[in-house]
């Protein structure tokens, strides 16, 4: 039960699969294995937006992430590109990512990530995240 006036509201869109496709201002589009391959965010407040791309491997591990920016500038004009970004994923037989764009991630013989380039993972005997240090 809810009492008292309602602060927030947040109500979506699905497809016949439960993959959410956007809210009013984000979209989102997926492949019919239903991995996303497209993401639109919008922020008002500063009239910036980001499209996204995603890219797979058969295995479904994801191969690279292309970001787009853009700005409006003035109303009745096309938006001006900002910034563009393209992140690239390797991953291994085990389908663990290996590195992202030139940063290597290490694993220890147990499949557990001790070093992602910023921060060194320890383990306990169960494989439970006990503590993370920043390189």
């Amino acid at each position: 039960m809810f009492v008292g006036s309602s602060k927030f509201k947040l109500s979506f869109s699905c497809d016949a699969t439960s993959n959410i496709l956007g809210n009013g201002h984000d979209t989102y589009s997926y492949d019919s294995l239903n991995r996303l391959t497209q993401a639109g965010y919008e922020a008002t407040q500063n009239k910036k937006s980001v499209a996204e791309s995603f890219n797979y491997d058969p295995m479904g591990n994801r191969l690279t992430s292309l970001a787009t920016q853009t700005k409006e500038q003035e109303k009745n004009k096309k938006d001006d590109k900002i910034k563009t970004d393209t992140t690239n994923y390797m991953s291994n037989i085990l389908n663990q990512y290996t590195s992202v764009d030139k940063t290597k991630l290490i694993y220890d013989k147990n499949g557990n990530l001790v070093n992602n380039g910023v921060f060194r993972f320890s383990y306990d005997y169960r494989n439970r995240l006990v503590e993370v240090k920043k390189i």
